[in-house]
Parts: structure tokens; C-alpha cells; sequence
């Protein structure tokens, strides 16, 4: 036996190595996104992963045995494509993919301003700023503010004790970065307060909507296509009605596909930003998704913001640009991006959720309730920019 395990391992080592000469991926190449040499596999259920991890000699890494999702890792000098194709051929594998590094969707680099401008403790720059007047808040919420629905905020945390956002947070929220119950926004990196100012957004458009926030990033922004995953079933698991995810990767990935539907399927709306590349945004994910609501961002004069992604797949957009929102120690500062945009919406679905609209009607009133954006020759900005006013004032 210990022979045969040997050549077997001498095999697939040869296999995985040079395989490129005698297997045919049957996957597209993987690049410098996968993260190190990861796989996420995906079972048919009563198959055991011992059976797979043995065969190909991996250790398994991480799991959610309800959902027959595992993460794996190959410590072989590895082609991960023939990997990938070699464990998809197994009966009972359902679908292999190569586990992706995710991101938030932040402005380029070279863009000026990419980072936050703080702007201190006091919060009369939160409950002043242009965008209460333009999206007249004060007139929405005399209609709605967003009763008890729950918001899953999938990101980087949040500032749980921030004042802006301390009485509106759930109690069940995780951290998927530290493992435990205390989602809590890290602060050192470049992404920190990422999290804690998509959750302040919602909480200025719908005080009273219920913010469960869930860590899938860490301070530098850096995290992965499985444990987004693990975050967006986990907030489905857990009530949340409404998900917003400001993040993304420029590849399909199987696990989040199914996390996305599996949320959908239990009634959530999911809302996803499309990025900041001011590109045509036909290859970023989570927002291609079908019934995934992708955001663009506008500016205040309803043009196109000059780092939004655009085309065929914006559904709808808002405003993103120099917006002001809590920031982690207490603070608020202002930012720009397509992240900051989504939580506009996910807000405005919280708004007519809890309405008693359903799911169908809320985003057809999200979609219709819109402002005409200024044409722009870099294509389709979805139906137009919302308008909180007249959705929640829609049948």
C-alpha cells in the first residue's frame, strides 16, 4: 500500500507539473489573482472531502460541511488547471475553481484622492452633507425609514462603537478574517473604514433599518472569493434581507455564484458594486450576477463619476462622489467610489422592504423611481439615478 501511494504521489506530482503536455485544462488560465494555490470544491452530498484530499494529496484548509463547500491547498509546484481539471473529473465533485483574491472596489491608484479625507469627530459634516438634500431625505423618511430591516454589510467591519452606527448594528454578526463574533473594523490599512462607511450610509438613508456587519476583508483590503462566499451564506442564513457587497474580482467564481442564489432563494436582495476602472464593467463579479442589482456612481450634477465602470451590466446608479460617512475611531470623513454608491441603493431597498413591498416590486421600484443621468459617450449607466423620493411614494 505505502508503494502504491508512493507512485501514485510520483504521478500526480508529474501530472500536475508538466501536465500541460498530456491533460487539457478545461478551465481558462489562472493568474496571478488565484490565491496560493488554492481550490474550492464543491461536493455532492454524502461525498466526504478525506476522499479528494487523499487522492491529490491536499490539506484542507477551511469548510462549510452544511453547504458541501471546502477550501483546499496543494503544497506541489503545481499546473492548479490540471489540478482543477483532474478533481472535477472525480464522481461526486460538483464543481473545483481556483480560490480568487478579492478586493474592494476602490478608486485607481492613480486617480487623485483615492484615499479617505477625514474629517474628524463632529457630525454635523454626516447629517448636513449635499447628498440629504439632494436625494431629499428629510421628505423620504417622513414615508419610510426603514423599519427593522436587516442589512448585511459584507466587508471590512465595522466601527462598533462608532455613535453613528453603535445603536444600529445587529448583534450577530462574524468575522471570517479573526474567526470570531466581533466583525470589528481594523484600523492601519489601506482600505481601513471601508466597511464602517458603507454602514454609515445605510444608516443616514434608513435609521432604522437593522446593519449586520460581516469582516471578509482585512485592513488592507485583501481578501477571498471562499470566505466572501462564507460571509453572503452566512448572511442569508442569518435574516438578513438586504446584502450589500462593495467588493468584487474580474473572474467567476463557482462558490460565490451558488452564495448568491443560495441568498436569493431565501428572499435577499443583493446589491453589488461594479467597480471603479471606468471601464465597461462586463467581468466583474459579484455585480454580472443575474438579479444582482450592479451600481454605478454618478456626481452630484447626475454625470457619470469619472472612475465608475459603466456598460450593459449597471442596472442602476447613484451617488458616490465626496460623499461623507463614519469613519472608524468615531470619525467621519468624506470618499468616493462605486462602493459607497451601493449602500445607497441597498438603503433605498431597506426603505420600501419595509414598506411591505415585496422583494419583485421593491427592485422594480428601484429600477423605475430613477432620474435621467447626463448622456455619456462611455455607454450605459443602467435606468438612470435613483430617486428615493418617488420609489417609496410607488405602488
Amino acid at each position: 500500500m505505502q508503494l502504491r501511494k508512493r507512485l501514485n504521489v510520483f504521478v500526480l506530482s508529474f501530472l500536475l507539473v508538466f501536465g500541460t503536455w498530456v491533460v487539457t485544462p478545461s478551465t481558462p488560465p489562472v493568474q496571478a489573482l488565484n490565491l496560493n494555490k488554492q481550490i474550492i470544491i464543491k461536493l455532492s452530498p454524502g461525498v466526504s472531502i478525506g476522499t479528494i484530499t487523499s487522492r491529490f494529496g491536499l490539506t484542507l484548509v477551511d469548510q462549510l460541511v452544511d453547504k458541501q463547500e471546502y477550501l483546499v491547498e496543494t503544497p506541489l509546484l503545481s499546473n492548479i488547471n490540471v489540478l482543477i481539471s483532474l478533481i472535477s473529473a472525480v464522481p461526486g465533485v460538483e464543481n473545483a475553481g481556483p480560490n480568487l483574491l478579492i478586493w474592494p472596489h476602490r478608486r485607481p491608484q492613480s486617480y487623485d484622492g483615492d484615499t479617505p479625507q477625514v474629517l474628524g469627530t463632529a457630525a454635523t459634516t454626516y447629517q448636513n452633507q449635499t447628498l440629504i438634500s439632494f436625494l431629499q431625505l428629510g421628505a423620504v423618511q417622513g414615508v419610510s425609514q426603514g423599519g427593522n430591516i436587516k442589512v448585511a454589510v459584507v466587508d471590512t467591519g465595522a466601527d462598533l462603537a462608532h455613535p453613528a452606527l453603535v445603536t444600529r448594528l445587529t448583534n450577530d454578526g462574524y468575522d471570517y478574517v479573526d474567526r470570531d463574533t466581533v466583525p470589528a473594523d481594523v484600523t492601519g490599512g489601506s482600505a481601513s473604514g471601508h466597511g464602517t462607511f458603507v454602514a454609515g450610509l445605510v444608516a443616514l438613508l434608513a435609521p432604522q433599518a437593522k446593519i449586520q456587519p460581516i469582516r471578509v476583508l482585512r485592513p488592507d483590503g485583501s481578501g477571498d472569493a471562499f470566505h466572501v462566499a462564507a460571509g453572503i451564506y452566512y448572511a442569508a442564513d442569518h435574516g438578513a434581507q438586504v446584502i450589500n457587497l462593495s467588493l468584487g474580482t474580474d473572474r467567476d467564481t463557482g462558490m460565490m455564484s451558488r452564495s448568491v442564489t443560495y441568498a436569493q432563494n431565501r428572499g435577499a436582495i443583493v446589491v453589488a458594486a461594479m467597480g471603479n476602472d471606468n471601464l465597461d464593467a462586463s467581468d466583474v463579479y459579484p455585480a454580472a450576477y443575474a438579479n444582482v442589482i450592479g451600481v454605478a456612481a454618478t456626481n452630484f450634477t447626475d454625470q457619470k463619476a469619472s472612475f465608475s465602470n459603466y456598460g450593459g451590466l449597471v442596472d442602476v446608479c447613484a451617488p458616490g462622489v465626496s460623499l461623507v460617512s463614519a469613519y472608524p475611531q468615531g470619525a467621519y470623513a468624506s470618499w468616493s467610489g462605486t462602493s459607497f454608491a451601493a449602500p445607497l441603493v441597498s438603503a433605498e431597498a431597506a426603505l420600501l422592504l419595509a414598506q411591505g413591498k415585496t422583494v419583485s416590486l421593491t427592485t422594480e421600484n428601484i429600477f423605475r423611481a430613477v432620474q435621467p443621468v447626463v448622456s455619456s459617450d462611455k455607454g450605459w449607466l443602467g435606468s438612470g439615478r435613483i430617486d428615493l423620493l418617488a420609489a417609496v411614494n410607488q405602488q
